[in-house]
């Protein structure tokens, strides 16, 4: 009788040891989750918040943003964005965590020309033990330019007509910068920073893919690199096979890039050339002129 309560005692403790351990780890690893995306939410509130307070230094902190070369120029470029950045106002949204342990944030932007809210997806990854918001290029966009791109590809706008809008022959124009750059899927590169007296600028260059002769696509923006996404002012789309040969003394194709939400012509501008393509990569070479 004694012996079988003994065994009785042991069986009943080695059952409750592990519903222990079962009920115990699970409310641990979710306490280290909700730790982690706590730490992830208040990074990101920190570099908004240095941004609102104009501390540059600061910001630059809790920030991994590719588009930059180096240090020097991330903060020379956010410190003149502090006044120019077309957002007056940014807030966390939301946060939602991916498979590969980082995490996505949903920031809302306000306008300051108008009011009008923009959002952008960002994602927040860990380096160096420290959680960061990465920018690598995340586009926004008015309405206003958003619908005038869509009303040019829905009447299928081709280059001559564009052309038609008002030509800038390079021989006879300013130069304001260049860009040259093997875009892999989906790849992009910007031109040197430019300011502009018109509305309008001329684009020449190569676009093909080296050793085939297959119709290429390439995207042409031209860009405000803000606080929190690369703001497009005007977009041009180019379709074709213009290889650099030596048969082509400066270019290979023209067009000319118009932009459309501004009747101020912009300063700090850059043109970013983008591959839409999944499949390969793209060459692209390139000047920008304006009408002199």
């Amino acid at each position: 009788m004694q012996i079988s309560m003994f065994f009785g005692r042991i069986k009943t403790t080695f059952i409750i040891i592990p519903l222990m351990f079962l009920s115990v780890f699970p409310a641990a690893v979710n306490a280290n989750s909700v730790n982690e995306e706590e730490m992830a939410k208040q990074s990101v509130n920190n570099y908004i918040n240095a941004i609102q307070m104009g501390d540059v230094t600061e910001a630059v902190n809790w920030v991994i943003d590719t588009r930059f070369e180096s240090i020097n120029e991330q903060i020379e470029q956010y410190q003149e964005a502090i006044s120019t950045d077309p957002f007056s106002n940014a807030s966390l949204e939301s946060i939602v965590s991916n498979s590969d342990s980082s995490f996505t944030v949903t920031l809302k932007l306000i306008r300051k020309e108008n009011n009008e809210v923009n959002r952008v997806l960002l994602p927040v990854i860990k380096k160096d033990g420290e959680w960061k918001l990465l920018l690598d290029g995340q586009e926004t966009m008015s309405d206003l330019v958003r619908k005038k791109i869509e009303s040019e590809r829905f009447s299928h706008r081709n280059t001559s007509q564009i052309m038609n809008d008002g030509m800038i022959s390079p021989q006879a124009s300013v130069y304001l910068g260049s860009y040259d750059e093997w875009l892999s899927k989906g790849g992009k590169t910007y031109s040197d920073k430019f300011d502009m007296t018109d509305l309008k600028i001329g684009i020449s260059g190569y676009q093909y893919k080296p050793g085939f002769q297959d119709s290429v696509t390439a995207v042409y923006q031209v860009v405000k690199k803000g606080l929190f996404s690369d703001d497009v002012l005007g977009e041009s789309i180019k379709t074709g096979y213009y290889p650099e040969l030596p048969e082509y003394a400066k270019e290979s194709f023209y067009q000319v890039l118009t932009l459309s939400n501004t009747n101020k012509p912009p300063s700090g501008v850059y043109l970013k050339v983008k591959n839409p393509s999944d499949n390969s990569g793209v060459a692209v070479k390139g000047w920008i002129y304006e009408n002199q």
